[in-house]
């Protein structure tokens, strides 16, 4: 159904003006409302229990968190070979790919070094985390970020890490990328912790 034009809701009354022209790629069916500019940001909004379509240029293998996040796909380019649309199929995703008309805003200048920024915040100390079992017992999580992008979980695997817009992701092979539940924050001392949902990093030795 290549060309299909996509309506946007009633606005003032009308409902002819077309929103963007694509090639319906997967016919699936998600109503939502929010975009995601990135698998990150659609990964976060999922955590939240906010529903999202995650809309790129194009998507590659390393956007997979973002297909599985989202409630569909928007690109604007590609078409029904394209990879936005083979993933959405068989993931059972909505797709409208090739909406060539669409313009989406450039990352600001700025990421780039709030990316270096938070990279050197996790490779100036290990971070540990605490946790208490039923006997009392107290069990430790280390995570020590190294500079040649190597993450070192004890007790746990190696994997390698890497921050892109602002968001940090593990791979356990270096090639497919997972956004992480973990971001940077300040305790109520002003001290600095990695947080996520069910615990908390802090600096450690």
């Amino acid at each position: 159904m290549a060309g299909r034009p996509l309506r946007r809701p009633p606005l003032h009354g009308r409902s002819d003006e077309a929103f963007q022209i694509g090639r319906l790629a997967s016919r699936e069916r998600q109503p939502v409302r929010r975009h995601a500019g990135g698998a990150g940001t659609a990964v976060q909004l999922a955590q939240a229990g906010r529903d999202s379509i995650l809309v790129r240029p194009f998507t590659e293998a390393e956007d997979i968190a973002g297909f599985t996040a989202a409630r569909g796909i928007l690109t604007s380019e590609g078409g029904k070979a394209s990879h936005a649309a083979l993933v959405a199929r068989g993931m059972g995703r909505p797709c409208v790919a090739g909406a060539s008309e669409l313009r989406l805003a450039k990352a600001q200048a700025k990421t780039a070094p709030q990316n270096e920024r938070l990279s050197e915040a996790l490779t100036r100390n290990a971070w540990c985390s605490f946790t208490y079992n039923i006997s009392g017992n107290r069990n430790m999580e280390r995570l020590v970020f190294t500079r040649s992008g190597l993450v070192k979980q004890t007790p746990g695997k190696q994997a390698h890490w890497r921050v892109r817009n602002e968001t940090l992701e593990f791979s356990p092979d270096g090639i497919s990328w997972s956004p992480q539940p973990l971001r940077l924050a300040l305790n109520a001392s002003g001290s600095a912790v990695l947080q996520s949902h069910d615990k908390e990093y802090a600096q450690c030795d």
